[in-house]
C-alpha cells in the first residue's frame, strides 16, 4: 500500500466504528496463518460490534520465549459496555490461547493514531489483515 492510500485507509479505518479497546495477543510460540481462526472467534463475544486486526511481524525475539521470525497481533475493536466488561479473560477463552498470550485490554486514546500506528506494516509481504462487523 503507497504512501497516499496508506494515509487514507488509516483514516478511513478510525471512522468505521466506535473503537473503544485495542489488545496484542503474543503466543509464546510461533504462529501460523491458521492462527487468524482464533483471532476471528473474537467476533462471537456478543459485545463486540467490529474488530480489527493485523498481524504484525517480529524483527526478533521479543523475549527468552519467542522465536525469530515470529509474529503478534494487534486487535482494535468497538465494544458494547452493556455486556459488562471486556477483559483478557474473556478474549484468552474465546481465543483457547494461554492467558499470558493476551496483553493488557486497554482503552483507545486517540482512534486515528491507534489507526496509522496499526496498519504501519500493511506494506510487508503476506501481512494478514481483516475487518469484521457483528450485527
Amino acid at each position: 500500500m503507497k504512501g497516499m492510500i496508506k494515509d487514507s485507509f488509516a483514516l478511513e479505518l478510525s471512522k468505521f466504528a466506535k473503537w473503544n479497546y485495542t489488545t496484542v495477543i503474543r503466543p509464546h510460540y510461533k504462529i501460523s496463518d491458521s492462527f487468524v481462526n482464533k483471532v476471528e472467534s473474537l467476533i462471537s463475544l456478543k459485545g463486540i460490534k467490529a474488530l480489527f486486526y493485523i498481524f504484525e511481524s517480529d524483527p526478533h525475539p521479543y523475549d527468552g520465549y519467542s522465536f525469530l521470525n515470529n509474529r503478534h497481533v494487534h486487535i482494535m475493536m468497538q465494544w458494547d459496555s452493556r455486556y459488562g466488561i471486556i477483559s483478557r479473560d474473556k478474549i484468552y477463552k474465546t481465543m483457547r490461547v494461554s492467558e499470558r498470550a493476551v496483553r493488557d485490554v486497554q482503552a483507545i486514546k486517540n482512534k486515528e493514531s491507534l489507526s496509522y500506528y496499526l496498519i504501519k506494516s500493511i506494506r510487508q509481504e503476506k501481512t494478514i489483515y481483516n475487518l469484521m462487523t457483528n450485527d
